[in-house]
């Protein structure tokens, strides 16, 4: 999986047409390494990897940071994002991570629409954090989407 520095090199092949930004973010990651140790907290990364790689594809998805993942590719709609969410929340369903059965939660944010430079695609990860955020304020466990537009900058 690419981390977050890598994905400056994709913003060319991003720019306009109908992009996703996706943030997601382990809900209660610290209890994993707190109550299972760091390697169990690790294995939990990896597990949350693995599942992103086969639900989004290769090339699409980076370690943004900590328990922090983004995912950037062409958008379609948001019926095809709520489909894809249902099919990775399956794969982290009473996951087996070191022959413990747990499931994994994760929170997400995403942003739609045609950024026509690096900054506007910045911009757009940004709402897609902004996103995720109101997700873990109000309930976690759930997803969160808007429309990208020019005028975003109030949450910059």
């Amino acid at each position: 999986m690419k981390n977050r520095h890598n994905f400056a090199r994709d913003f060319n092949y991003l720019t306009g047409k109908p992009i996703l930004a996706m943030m997601l973010d382990v809900d209660h990651f610290k209890k994993f390494n707190d109550n299972f140790g760091h390697r169990y907290g690790d294995e939990v990364l990896k597990k949350i990897s693995q599942a992103l790689l086969k639900i989004y594809g290769i090339g699409h998805c980076y370690r943004y940071g900590g328990d922090e993942f983004l995912v950037l590719r062409d958008f379609t709609d948001t019926d095809t994002v709520a489909e894809k969410d249902r099919q990775f929340r399956k794969e982290l369903e009473h996951a087996r991570v070191l022959d413990l059965y747990r499931d994994i939660n994760v929170s997400a944010g995403y942003s739609y629409g045609i950024a026509n430079n690096s900054d506007e695609i910045k911009s757009m990860i940004r709402l897609a954090d902004h996103n995720l955020y109101q997700v873990k304020k109000n309930c976690r466990k759930d997803i969160c989407g808007s429309p990208f537009q020019l005028n975003f900058f109030e949450y910059e």
